[in-house]
């Protein structure tokens, strides 16, 4: 198998469980990922993408290369984000890799997902290989 080198990436994560998202924060880490960013919810997300839009000093990344979300959060979900990134004018990348991470993952679930233009899903619980085949797949 080929080997990756993930090392430049910047990958945020929009997750409001705070182990599942230190967790997945080791997973990308495990995976050679430069730089992770981690987000509780929608509404954080989307703050963060509009600040690296209008200043990228004060976050300190120029670009997301790529988003992994939660589908269910309070406020502001994951579809909700999802459309935000996808059709707002303020978003900063409308085509950035969207990662969307459900516990179901059903057939209608993931349809609904793909409708709102989710680039990957990935049902939990995932194994480290599976998510490096989503990240694979995406990069």
């Amino acid at each position: 198998m080929a080997t990756y080198d993930f090392g430049l990436l910047t990958i945020l994560i929009v997750e409001d469980n705070g182990y599942v998202r230190r967790l997945q924060r080791m997973l990308l880490n495990a995976l050679g990922v430069g730089n992770v960013i981690e987000k509780s919810d929608g509404g954080e997300a989307i703050e963060f993408l509009r600040k690296v839009k209008e200043n990228p000093t004060e976050t300190g990344v120029s670009s997301v290369d790529m988003m992994m979300s939660n589908w269910q959060m309070e406020p502001i979900d994951g579809a909700m984000l999802l459309k935000w990134v996808r059709r707002s004018k303020e978003s900063p990348d409308r085509f950035i890799p969207f990662v969307m991470v459900s516990g179901f993952g059903d057939k209608k679930k993931v349809a609904e997902a793909r409708d709102l233009g989710v680039t990957e899903f990935i049902a939990k619980p995932y194994s480290l290989n599976q998510l490096l085949t989503k990240l694979m797949l995406v990069v």
